[in-house]
């Protein structure tokens, strides 16, 4: 027997679930079983059944089960191995809980490969489920995952009003502390079914805006060590084989072309530099430590300039007035003695280099060789790799 949802609820909780993408094998079709049991006599009072919404043959589709002695089932046919999600339906008298805690109370499970066992006590979200493998590693990867998800969303709320520069930091902090997290269940579960997925996030977090990282680069290797460390059964399906290809594009990306008003007054095209070896400089007159690093790039430019070496700083302020942050901009140059030309980052739409290059921490450094291709990133004051780097360069002028 099918029951009529109030509608606010039910579209608030398929919206957010909409959002979530399936992971999927092919499979002959077939029915999966699911069979629950609510135990907390509380929970169970506040019940009106069960809403399960499950993607089959590539369509969403919702069912909902009475609750009978505490138990509820869903018969549903599959043809592959696909993302649902459990949702409590409650009593009408309870309609106007708080709307972020009904779409917190729900449970992810994996369907397609066995029949699933769910136990519920207090609260879906914890309910322990058996019988399929896919869940099994999903709950898993959310234990690593999930603490620091939740206090990422934390972070970004409690920040919004804070300065720019604070509020950049600790929401730098949090997204560090979910890849970390990432990186820590690769180590530990090399042989999950989710390595791959982690894998294909921390790829296209670099990908998608345009982090072009070649081999050189450390964080390009650690991409590498991650995922020659997930288990060669996961590496030689399709999906670990298109990681692969993946990774290989990454090697020697071109810098992409990009172009930003000078403090000058006009455009700088950063094509003016091509077939130079030139290093890209993101720094604010607020940052500490890229003021400290001056010195070091002044001596250099010195050296290397006379061979064709170019710097093109990319000044990043937080006022809203343009012209207050060039002022600032020229007022440091002029009182850390840098000329090498600059661009003012537009920290919006198209003329964000941020977005173009994911720059999260000050300074970043980005060196791009003769033929386009960047060769290096170092964020902070790692001067040993940006020396190495540009004596190796300029000893083989090719």
């Amino acid at each position: 027997m099918k029951m009529i949802i109030k509608k606010r609820m039910v579209n608030l909780l398929l919206c957010v679930i909409l959002l979530f993408g399936s992971w999927a094998s092919a499979l002959q079709q077939t029915t999966v079983k699911i069979d629950g049991i609510i135990s907390s006599a509380a929970f169970l009072d506040s019940l009106e059944g069960v809403v399960l919404h499950y993607q089959s043959q590539q369509v969403w589709g919702s069912d909902t089960s009475q609750l009978v002695n505490g138990k509820f089932s869903f018969s549903v046919p599959v043809s592959s191995v696909s993302e649902a999600t459990l949702i409590p339906l409650y009593l009408k008298t309870n309609t106007d809980m708080d709307p972020s805690l009904l779409v917190k109370n729900t449970r992810k499970v994996y369907i397609g490969d066995g029949d699933l066992s769910v136990d519920v006590d207090e609260s879906f979200r914890k309910a322990k489920v058996t019988g399929s493998r896919m869940t099994a590693d999903y709950d898993i990867f959310s234990r690593y995952i999930d603490p620091y998800t939740e206090n990422n969303e934390k972070v970004y709320q409690e920040t919004r009003d804070i300065p720019k520069e604070e509020q950049q930091i600790k929401r730098r902090d949090a997204r560090k502390a979910i890849e970390d997290a990432k990186k820590r269940f690769l180590d530990e579960h090399p042989a999950n079914s989710f390595s791959i997925d982690v894998m294909k996030d921390m790829i296209s977090l670099y990908q998608n805006k345009q982090l072009f990282l070649p081999e050189s680069d450390s964080l390009y290797r650690d991409l590498v060590y991650r995922f020659n460390s997930v288990s060669m059964d996961l590496r030689q399906t399709p999906e670990g084989k298109e990681i692969a290809v993946r990774l290989d594009e990454l090697k020697g990306r071109k810098l992409p072309s990009f172009s930003g008003p000078s403090l000058d007054g006009g455009t700088l095209d950063i094509s003016t530099f091509k077939g130079r070896v030139f290093l890209i400089d993101f720094w604010g007159s607020w940052c500490i430590w890229c003021r400290k690093g001056h010195p070091h790039l002044k001596e250099l430019y010195a050296k290397y300039k006379p061979l064709g070496f170019e710097i093109v700083g990319v000044g990043v302020e937080f006022d809203k007035d343009r012209a207050t942050g060039e002022k600032k901009l020229r007022k440091a140059m002029a009182e850390d003695g840098i000329t090498w030309p600059q661009i003012y980052n537009l920290n919006s739409g198209d003329g964000d280099l941020r977005e173009i290059f994911s720059i999260y921490a000050y300074p970043t450094k980005i060196l791009v060789d003769r033929q386009g291709n960047i060769v290096l990133r170092v964020t902070d004051d790692e001067e040993r790799k940006l020396d190495a780097k540009l004596a190796e360069l300029f000893t083989n002028k090719t």
